[in-house]
């Protein structure tokens, strides 16, 4: 079995969060019924990183676990185990069996074990069916190769067919307007012109390539969905005018054994244009010698294919996606979609700041000021890039915002991202702040041994509170960053932590308990602050 699905079982319904690359899992019946599974480790649970993310109500709380269970392939089969995936727990560990169990055809799961077909997958309340996906193979070689002698057609705006199925495109607007990216929008037109146009059975988006050969875009079937399978010639495509429409008949007259074989009994084919550019076609055919392709098709389909070609140009803004890799380099990843989302919106960067609840991560390298000391500056340079990087990816990696790097300090930030999580998500900042502390501690620890005899080890502090976030700075110089007490207070910390330690506040420790194991270190005096209780991890 190459591809598996998962089907819902119940009153609830798979919806697609595309920001995410994952599947929202919902109650009644508004999205699909049907969930393919792309690519392994694939996992369920209540957490937001999941593949697929089970409601997270007060009352599921005793069901479902953050990371419940997880499907992986071997080999090409596909197995189900009952927690999280070995790979994202933290050091490569045993994953943390889920509260209620994992279960595959009314039996718990004792250890992993192989799916098929028909399985049946219980996780808490929602119970899901394993069905194998299968794919389509379409080649349209054969009706490119008659369309060269096809009568070209010229298309106009003002022409009355034009207007007759404008009404529909509301619906389709509203659609859109909830997709996420470019492959979602494809997605959303080409299912709109397998409803909306009956003669359509096939459909899809060949795109121009600058100095390269045509290539399919998206393709989707009425009987199966996405197809992933579609063939074509370039050379065909690419000697089609650039402004005209084909509309071939039904029931051509003299169609090759290549036609008939593959059932084509009508095709339509749409340049894609802008700013009198060709950026490809929108190619639909007819194969089931049923309905054929009507002059108002044609017509809708024109429609369609602006939309298409919108969706392309904004996928083409080279410009934007080069100021991105560029800015990378400079700053995190959260910052860089801050400073694009204003710069596509027309608005300047501007300083402004608001009030969150979050929390903030301090790293210091014990000992670094002596190690320096005798040490020659490239050495130096080496040891703090690839302390900076460990750390960068540690905090990034759990969701943290890497905020800067002072000396041989890092400070990271949990909770104060530019975007809010998606709605509904129960996202917990201090207890990621604290998985991403584990993780640097473990990282930091297996790479200064590998590369030399003398161990820096990190101290790092963690505390939980109010902040003001947003830019900070003046016009010509800004920062995205974190002030207030709750930052000087999670420095304190960290000079309070031992040798590859961490060390939190009692806010930390309240949101985190339950996960991680704590000891307290007992009250310690914090300038600026008074007298304080310390936990220890």
């Amino acid at each position: 079995m190459e591809k598996i699905q998962l089907t819902a079982l119940g009153d609830f319904s798979f919806h697609w969060h595309a920001g995410g690359s994952q599947w929202i899992l919902r109650r009644g019946a508004g999205g699909a019924k049907v969930a393919p599974i792309a690519k392994a480790p694939f996992v369920i649970g209540r957490s937001p990183d999941c593949q697929l993310v089970l409601p997270n109500d007060p009352e599921l709380l005793k069901t479902t676990s953050r990371w419940h269970c997880h499907i992986r392939d071997h080999d090409g089969r596909w197995f189900l185990a009952d927690g999280n995936a070995p790979e994202n727990t933290a050091g490569g560990g045993r994953p943390k069996p889920s509260v209620s169990g994992t279960w595959r055809n009314g039996k718990r799961l004792p250890s992993p074990e192989e799916l098929g077909p028909g399985d049946e997958i219980t996780a808490g309340p929602w119970r899901f069916k394993v069905g194998e996906r299968k794919e389509a193979t379409v080649d349209i070689d054969a009706l490119l190769t008659r369309i060269g002698s096809a009568q070209p057609r010229d298309l106009s705006i003002d022409a009355h067919k034009a207007k007759g199925k404008f009404a529909q495109f509301h619906e389709l607007i509203l659609k859109l307007n909830e997709a996420q990216g470019v492959e979602a929008s494809l997605a959303v037109l080409l299912e709109f012109a397998m409803r909306k146009i009956s003669g359509a059975e096939v459909a899809a988006v060949l795109v121009d390539v600058p100095g390269g050969e045509p290539r399919v875009r998206m393709a989707w079937s009425r009987a199966s969905g996405l197809l992933n399978d579609f063939h074509f010639s370039s050379g065909l495509v690419s000697g089609l005018p650039t402004d005209k429409a084909f509309l071939l008949a039904g029931n051509i007259a003299d169609a090759t054994k290549s036609q008939l074989a593959a059932d084509i009994s009508s095709g339509l084919l749409v340049p894609l244009t802008a700013r009198q550019e060709r950026l490809g076609i929108l190619y639909m055919d007819n194969r089931s010698r049923g309905t054929t392709f009507t002059e108002d098709d044609l017509y809708l389909a024109n429609a369609l294919a602006s939309l298409v070609s919108f969706q392309i140009v904004q996928e083409r803004q080279v410009f934007l996606s080069r100021v991105e890799q560029n800015m990378s380099h400079y700053f995190g990843p959260d910052v860089v979609q801050l400073i694009l989302e204003e710069t596509r919106a027309g608005r300047p960067v501007s300083p402004g700041v608001r009030e969150r609840i979050a929390t903030v991560v301090f790293v210091d390298l014990q000992g670094f000021s002596a190690f320096c000391r005798d040490k020659p500056p490239r050495m130096v340079a080496d040891l703090l890039n690839s302390y900076f990087e460990i750390a960068a990816e540690c905090i990034q990696r759990h969701g943290g915002h890497l905020d800067k790097f002072i000396g041989d300090g890092v400070m990271g930030v949990f909770g104060a991202q530019p975007f809010d999580p998606p709605a509904g998500a129960d996202v917990n900042h201090a207890a990621q702040a604290v998985r991403a502390a584990k993780d640097l501690v473990t990282a930091w620890a297996k790479d200064t041994k590998e590369r030399s005899p003398a161990v820096l080890p990190v101290r790092i502090g963690v505390n939980t509170g109010k902040v003001l976030v947003g830019n900070v700075g003046c016009t010509a110089r800004m920062e995205y960053s974190v002030i207030g007490d709750a930052v000087n207070l999670a420095s304190r910390m960290e000079k309070l932590a031992l040798a590859n330690g961490i060390a939190v506040t009692d806010e930390t420790w309240r949101m985190t308990g339950a996960e991680f194991l704590f000891k307290e270190g007992g009250f310690e005096e914090v300038k600026g602050f008074g007298t304080l209780r310390v936990w220890r991890l």
